[in-house]
């Protein structure tokens, strides 16, 4: 999250929807301090203070909710089934502490069960293990209120580019930026061997800036390759339709008014 008084402006940061990148431009004119974190709190327990959802900010955060819901505040959203994808990547790298580069579409498929079981049976307030997995509705609106008064779809950079630079001052290029990508290497070879090249600063810096984008792109695997056909069943397919309707709804609309103002 980004509040910044001077501005009277915030960024509500939706779990795996490219807030890492929006925090990351706009973190020097941050007014909160320690909010990117997993953390214990004395009635909540263990959270992730990265991600909490309006209703959780109401009731145990009151003033940081005031300033949400009268700053100008903005939220992007994706695709609910894309982003489901890129939170179960992330829930295996963070809590299994595997490579799901490494492992098999039956066992991805499996997982992404298995966690289906668990949202099923789940609060309203997901547990940490869960947060990327919250319904993106939950950081947009409170009791049918919208608190978000600007709501864009993480793929639209140049509007994105054009509000934060209008509300934030921030000449912010969206589209050179992805922080927080759902990314593993493709092999725990390859993971060593990127590694030690980091270390190596002298030999990293060898590489040319033309070639660190391809070379990314051979050594990473990413959460949206050939995912969704392979990893989402019938199954997980019709829990994402039913578990995330108003994120749908909200996606379509917005979908909606792109192609209306075009």
């Amino acid at each position: 999250m980004i509040i910044s008084d001077a501005r009277k402006a915030a960024f509500i940061h939706i779990p795996k929807c490219g807030g890492t990148t929006i925090r990351a431009c706009l973190r020097t004119l941050n007014n909160i301090e320690d909010w990117n974190e997993i953390t214990e709190h004395e009635l909540l327990g263990r959270i992730d203070t990265t991600h909490l959802t309006l209703s959780r900010l109401r009731e145990h955060f009151p003033l940081v909710f005031e300033k949400l819901s009268h700053y100008e505040t903005f939220a992007l959203v994706r695709d609910p089934f894309s982003r489901f994808i890129s939170s179960l990547y992330q829930r295996i790298k963070m809590y299994e502490h595997l490579n799901p580069a490494q492992m098999t579409f039956l066992e991805l498929r499996s997982e992404a069960e298995r966690v289906c079981e668990k949202l099923s049976y789940s609060s309203n307030q997901l547990p940490v293990d869960l947060v990327h997995f919250q319904p993106q509705s939950d950081y947009v609106f409170l009791d049918d209120r919208r608190i978000a008064k600007a709501i864009f779809l993480m793929s639209d950079r140049v509007s994105i580019a054009e509000y934060t630079r209008r509300v934030f001052g921030n000449n912010l290029d969206v589209a050179l930026r992805s922080d927080n990508r759902s990314n593993s290497y493709r092999s725990r070879f390859v993971g060593e061997k990127v590694i030690w090249l980091k270390r190596n600063t002298s030999l990293n810096k060898l590489i040319p800036d033309y070639a660190k984008a391809p070379l990314r792109k051979f050594l990473y695997s990413h959460a949206s390759n050939g995912w969704r056909q392979k990893v989402i069943s019938s199954t997980v397919a019709a829990f994402i339709a039913d578990f995330y309707q108003k994120d749908i709804e909200l996606i379509q609309r917005l979908q909606h008014q792109a192609v209306v103002s075009q």
